[in-house]
């Protein structure tokens, strides 16, 4: 299992917004050939408002990936409009500010120590990659999850695939020489949560990814700590909750829709898992939006 650093700080009542917030930083180790870049992720990675940056500069490699709108960038002195779907690397040390062009534009940015990988892209200040990710909504999904329950499970895994999407060309995939790894605990997450409402079982996913249920469920032992049936409960709750939060709607039938048979037993299951019972989380979300109008 690869390393990683993982630092989340709660700070008690940040004055300009009168709400407790967070740092937070995350290093992610990624394989590219026979290399490691380590992935830095900040405050503000993943921002949808975006605020104008003056001159500034990295140590290290910065990406913009625009998946919304477009922004406008000055690297040292020269204008550069960088539209939707588009990602610009900046190299280190080179002095860049940007601004809004849309004011409803979305951004992921993050950036990259790895010597051999700067000497691969760059014979500029600056490159400029033109590139989809169809795994952005499960991305932004993900940051839902960090700022309602302050956890997360698969933001590395979309970072990675980001990573691999954004810098690796098709040649080289193509080609095996940068090695696209088949990443088990994403495979699972990825059935499970899309299939919450349909019941899915412990066959189902196994078949789905052509191996055993007894593999399977062992494999979630190692990922998850917890076997198909626990998983499958935990990841039932935490949507749940989040729906809870996030939403007005009815407590019965949000428990449908994430796949309890009944009421009750999401009821009883729910207050297990966090202390509190759905009715008294909900009246409690209630009563803490109310203090802060």
């Amino acid at each position: 299992m690869s390393h990683m650093t993982i630092i989340l700080i709660f700070h008690e009542c940040f004055p300009l917004c009168g709400r407790g917030y967070f740092m937070f930083f995350l290093d992610i180790p990624i394989k590219y050939n026979d290399a490691i870049v380590n992935m830095y992720l900040q405050d503000g990675f993943f921002e949808t408002n975006i605020q104008t940056a003056s001159f500034h500069r990295h140590a290290y490699i910065e990406c913009h990936y625009i998946y919304k709108g477009a922004l406008e960038f000055n690297i040292n002195g020269k204008m550069i409009s960088v539209p939707e779907g588009t990602a610009l690397l900046i190299g280190p040390n080179i002095f860049h500010s940007f601004s809004l062009i849309h004011p409803d534009s979305k951004r992921v940015v993050f950036q990259l120590n790895c010597d051999k990988l700067g000497s691969k892209l760059f014979t500029e200040d600056y490159l400029l990659k033109r590139k989809s990710f169809s795994l952005i909504d499960n991305l932004e999904r993900e940051i839902a999850l960090i700022k309602s329950t302050n956890q997360y499970h698969m933001l590395t895994e979309y970072m990675k695939l980001l990573f691999y999407e954004l810098i690796c060309d098709t040649n080289e995939t193509s080609n095996n020489s940068v090695a696209l790894p088949i990443d088990r605990k994403l495979q699972i997450y990825e059935l499970v949560n899309n299939s919450l409402n349909v019941q899915p079982t412990l066959e189902y996913v196994a078949k789905e990814i052509h191996i055993s249920p007894r593999q399977l469920n062992r494999i979630m032992l190692e990922l998850f700590q917890m076997n198909f049936t626990e998983y499958l409960t935990s990841m039932r709750l935490e949507h749940a909750k989040h729906l809870l939060e996030q939403t007005d709607i009815p407590l019965k039938e949000i428990s449908q829709q994430v796949g309890f048979s009944s009421y009750s037993g999401f009821w009883r299951a729910f207050k297990k898992n966090f202390g509190v019972s759905p009715n008294r989380h909900d009246s409690d979300m209630n009563d803490e939006s109310s203090v802060s109008k």
